[in-house]
């Protein structure tokens, strides 16, 4: 037990779990220990989202759990967040320390976090296969326009010089190509996730874990 749980104003009040109607959780903070030791009140377990959401830096930042009665073996709850659009809660499970015992009826005040999983939505899905798509073949496609300009700069119509055009510019010109890259660059900058940044309320439904 460290310094800072023991002064805690709710270490050592127990509360019956069908009486706890709200949780509001906030990720970076603990929760408070009595029996066993404290855990993040937010913690991403798992789930196909969940690598890209944490260097995008999309996991919720608060969530609230709303009790929504008993089973009849312990508390469910649906829990809400918002999220990038390209983001959805998974599995969602409330983990609280019994007082006495972890089957114990009654709760430590204070001791509920959550674990969730992060899935890519249908939208997710798309934006990160279309990123995968264009960040390969757009470096490609640079260095093989490169490797065309230095042949037709470097070998002419008779195999010693450069060829000259009497006419308007054919499809291979520098304008172009330049036109071309630079589309295919806007493309790749633009096909970033998580919808344009847009959010939405994702809410995921689960148990009870006890500690």
């Amino acid at each position: 037990m460290g310094a800072g749980e023991a002064t805690h104003p709710h270490h050592n009040t127990r509360v019956l779990i069908g009486d706890v109607q709200t949780l509001t959780l906030k990720s970076g903070e603990y929760t408070v220990g009595r029996r066993v030791a404290a855990i993040p009140q937010l913690n991403c377990v798992g789930g196909n989202g969940r690598a890209l959401a944490q260097r995008k830096g999309a996991l919720p930042s608060v969530v609230q759990c709303q009790n929504q009665g008993s089973d009849g073996k312990d508390a469910q709850w649906a829990c809400a967040t918002e999220l990038d659009g390209a983001f959805r809660l998974g599995v969602t499970e409330v983990a609280c320390e019994g007082y006495e015992y972890p089957d114990d009826p009654y709760i430590l005040m204070g001791s509920c976090g959550l674990e969730f999983t992060i899935e890519l939505t249908p939208d997710g899905h798309q934006q990160y296969n279309q990123t995968k798509l264009s960040s390969g073949p757009g470096v490609a496609g640079i260095v093989f326009l490169v490797g065309l300009v230095l042949i037709c700069g470097c070998v002419g119509g008779d195999g010693t010089r450069p060829r000259t055009r009497s006419s308007g510019p054919g499809f291979w010109t520098g304008a172009a190509m330049g036109s071309w890259a630079a589309s295919s660059g806007r493309s790749y900058r633009s096909s970033g996730y998580g919808g344009g940044g847009r959010s939405y309320r994702s809410t995921g439904f689960g148990g009870t874990r006890r500690r």
